[in-house]
């Protein structure tokens, strides 16, 4: 549950993370304040440098990660299994 500023913030990643310009929609992945809904519905991008970066973000849930596990990228995959199988206080 968020608060109002927390969730205003929230709406905005969410519109950012269905822009047409890959490069916005890579930086949200990228952004360490990005909660992990809105990586969820990244980790369904087009681009695989945006899923990448996903796969990369501390705050994507391992069910996230569950899922690039099996993307039909090969880094995307790999890298998704290696971040699932590291120990939870790894940085």
């Amino acid at each position: 549950v968020y608060g109002k500023g927390e969730s205003n913030f929230v709406a905005k990643l969410l519109k950012l993370a269905e822009d047409y310009d890959y490069d916005v929609r890579y930086a949200v992945a990228q952004n360490s304040n990005t909660p992990a809904e809105v990586l969820d519905k990244l980790a369904e991008d087009e681009d695989s440098d945006v899923r990448w970066a996903v796969v990369e973000n501390p705050n994507t849930l391992t069910k996230t990660l569950e899922k690039l596990s099996k993307d039909e990228d090969l880094s995307v995959r790999n890298e998704a299994r290696r971040r699932i199988n590291m120990p939870k206080n790894h940085k």
